[in-house]
């Protein structure tokens, strides 16, 4: 049987190691071998009315979390503690006896249909997104309580748990579909209404520079058409990239740079002049008349306000633009 360290050790090889989609199911078998439970739920929420922005059900029905949403919610004493406590696993035995939790209406109306008679539950507030994160364990028999000891563990590792799940977040945002130049650019992952689920550091700095008085898990009402059409959002101080990452959306964000006046046609010359290629190559490449490519080239110097290839140069190796070879 595993020690509660080499649990930790899993838990974060886990986040390099386990598909996204996958690692919530594995991070609870693995903390399962210290803390046995039948069932349990690991979700996140932010403000109304996104607040549930994902849940991972572990051996229960999506219709459990519907039917609790639909009413027993605003009758979980046991949520409100933890609520008020973040970072601490609260027992529900160490808030009343099993008899006495058999006298609610939460326990008549929903525990005793899913089985959830026994609870350690904890909650955290994540640092970047700015989401509450919670994580229950459930136990169907009145007889199995949960122990001290197991309590103070789940109290341990949750962190760890949270930590290693968002490590993994952030190697699928990098690593799915991003180009080398992404890596100068923060981003962050959405539904597609636009609630947060996971934000690399400077994110809101960024679009905070575009809407001042933006703030939140919900990102800014302007940037929704962008995430409808899956594409970009040029605004005065930054610019704004979405593409689909199958369920979710990523969301990348940069600075507006002088080079965004340009048009597409001079976007690919300037990246192919800034590369060394010489007019003529770029002449026969995109199928124009060498004059026009300098007149081009002469055009972004003055809209850059550069005035060599080397000034041109820092500029085209700071963005993602991409010419077609």
């Amino acid at each position: 049987m595993a020690n509660e360290n080499e649990v930790v050790r899993q838990l974060y090889r886990g986040s390099v190691e386990w598909p996204l989609a996958y690692f919530q199911r594995a991070a609870l078998d693995t903390v399962a071998e210290l803390i046995p439970f039948d069932s349990g739920m690991w979700a996140r929420g932010g403000e109304a009315p996104e607040a549930i922005v994902d849940v991972y059900l572990d051996r229960q029905p999506m219709e459990m979390i519907q039917e609790y949403m639909a009413g027993p919610q605003n009758e979980d004493f046991l949520a409100d503690v933890v609520r008020a406590h973040p970072g601490k696993t609260v027992n529900l035995r160490d808030l009343m006896s099993h008899e006495e939790f058999e006298r609610t209406s939460i326990y008549k109306r929903f525990a005793k249909r899913w089985g959830v008679l026994q609870v350690l539950s904890t909650c955290w507030l994540e640092p970047q997104s700015h989401l509450l994160g919670i994580l229950s364990m459930w136990r169907k028999s009145p007889r199995q309580v949960f122990t001290e000891a197991e309590r103070a563990l789940a109290e341990r590792l949750v962190p760890h748990m949270a930590e290693a799940h968002r490590l993994c977040r952030i190697g699928y945002m990098r690593q799915a579909g991003r180009p080398a130049y992404a890596n100068r650019q923060p981003m962050a992952l959405c539904n597609p209404r636009g609630a947060l689920i996971e934000v690399e550091s400077g994110f809101f700095e960024l679009l905070q520079r575009e809407w001042p008085g933006w703030h939140g898990t919900t990102l800014p009402d302007a940037l929704l058409p962008a995430l409808k059409d899956k594409g970009n959002l040029l605004g005065h101080a930054v610019v704004v990239n979405v593409i689909v990452l199958g369920d979710v959306l990523r969301v990348q964000v940069r600075e507006r740079s002088v080079l965004d006046s340009l048009g597409v046609r001079q976007q690919d010359i300037a990246q192919r002049y800034a590369r060394g290629h010489s007019y003529r190559e770029i002449a026969q490449a995109l199928e124009l008349a060498e004059s026009t490519v300098r007149n081009h080239v002469a055009t972004i110097f003055k809209k850059c306000r550069v005035g060599s290839k080397v000034e041109l140069a820092a500029l085209v190796l700071q963005l993602p633009y991409q010419a077609a070879d």
